[in-house]
């Protein structure tokens, strides 16, 4: 049987057909989507999290190089944790500001809570920073890591090559943030609860006084 879109019938709407190439697509989208969550639940290390998410974005969607920011609220700022592709990664800016008045991806994406692509850096004002650019990075686009609609950070990706991204790209790549920041924000509460109870584990073992706990 043939599968094909009748006319003026929306892709949302329960009368939808998908062709093909649809469901080809929606596969792989789900399939990429259970890759990356399964990525971001193995570990409650921050770090190992942070590495093996973008190792596997960029695998995924097929980019060069890519990084993720932080949020830090003391430094009121995207703090860089973790870059791939790069040749010097050191010259990516440690700390990218969010409250100021010049414009950077970091800015957008936390004020706007959505993406922000470039087709081309080398002709947009808001990458200033030239590091990408001196690393060859012609197009990149930038999403947020989002948790209960907090951003907590950035993830990036470019290509080296004039890229023109699709609407799935950039949908994926939503979705890969959105899957980072939940997992993001359980290890930061966990890592909190684990310094939280080692506090009173060292409080109750130096005590000099008794502690008695009781109930009403």
């Amino acid at each position: 049987m043939k599968i094909k879109q009748v006319k003026g019938q929306e892709k949302s709407s329960p009368g939808y057909r998908y062709s093909k190439e649809e469901l080809l697509a929606r596969t792989r989208d789900l399939s990429a989507l259970l890759t990356v969550a399964e990525t971001t639940t193995r570990s409650l290390n921050i770090e190992k999290i942070l590495k093996d998410t973008l190792d596997k974005s960029l695998g995924i969607l097929g980019f060069d190089a890519g990084f993720i920011r932080v949020l830090d609220a003391e430094k009121k700022g995207m703090v860089l944790r973790v870059a791939r592709g790069f040749r010097s990664p050191q010259g990516l800016t440690e700390v990218t500001p969010i409250d100021s008045e010049r414009r950077n991806p970091s800015r957008i994406v936390f004020e706007t809570k959505d993406s922000y692509v470039s087709l081309d850096i080398r002709k947009d004002p808001v990458y200033k920073n030239r590091t990408m650019e001196r690393e060859g990075v012609v197009s990149a686009a930038a999403a947020p890591l989002l948790s209960k609609d907090r951003v907590l950070g950035i993830i990036v990706v470019g290509s080296r090559r004039y890229h023109k991204f699709t609407k799935g790209e950039v949908r994926l790549l939503m979705a890969f943030g959105s899957q980072l920041g939940m997992a993001l924000e359980n290890a930061q509460l966990y890592n909190e609860a684990s310094e939280a109870k080692a506090y009173i584990e060292n409080l109750m073992e130096n005590a000099g006084d008794a502690i008695i706990s009781t109930d009403m």
